[in-house]
């Protein structure tokens, strides 16, 4: 991971040689990820019901959630497209939100310490066709990850029925 960060930050963020880095980068991280090792708390039924109703609730500072889905140790989700001044901006209002979450639940575990790592994996979708893949990615990632035989059966998710123009 540390190679592929190292090769990342030395391309043209816009190269094809970058794109195919993040690529990698995200395939090793997807694999680790599918296997649920570590620390897993939304494996809990009763957490990922939780966080399913915050996600659902959550509405601050223009930020709303259009789709998510709610692995054992990691959460995919979209935004709803709003205005936001720049990519400062929305990581503020995003840290907000992990912040009140990380609290609700490590107070439903009881626990305490960090809930959600300090970075993750941040995708700007750029038109309707990537945001229809990513779409499918949520659906089918229950899926790939063993949890599920179809992804339509996967409680903890929230999948948009209509595509961003």
């Amino acid at each position: 991971m540390n190679e592929i960060a190292e090769t990342l930050s030395a391309l043209e963020p816009q190269s094809e040689a970058a794109e195919a880095q993040r690529r990698k980068h995200f395939a090793i991280l997807e694999s680790y990820l599918d296997r649920a090792e570590g620390f897993a708390p939304l494996r809990q039924a009763e957490v990922a019901e939780e966080l399913q109703i915050l996600l659902e609730k959550y509405q601050r500072d223009g930020l709303a959630f259009a789709g998510w889905v709610i692995m054992p140790n990691h959460l995919h989700l979209l935004t709803d497209p709003f205005s936001c001044a720049n990519a400062d901006h929305f990581f503020k209002r995003w840290n907000h939100f992990k912040q009140k979450t990380a609290i609700a639940l490590n107070q439903k575990l009881t626990r305490q310490g960090r809930f959600w790592q300090k970075n993750g994996y941040d995708r700007w979708i750029r038109g309707p066709s990537e945001y229809q893949r990513w779409v499918e990615y949520f659906r089918m990632n229950p899926v790939k990850a063993g949890l599920v035989p179809e992804g339509r059966e996967y409680p903890f998710q929230r999948i948009p029925k209509e595509i961003p123009q």
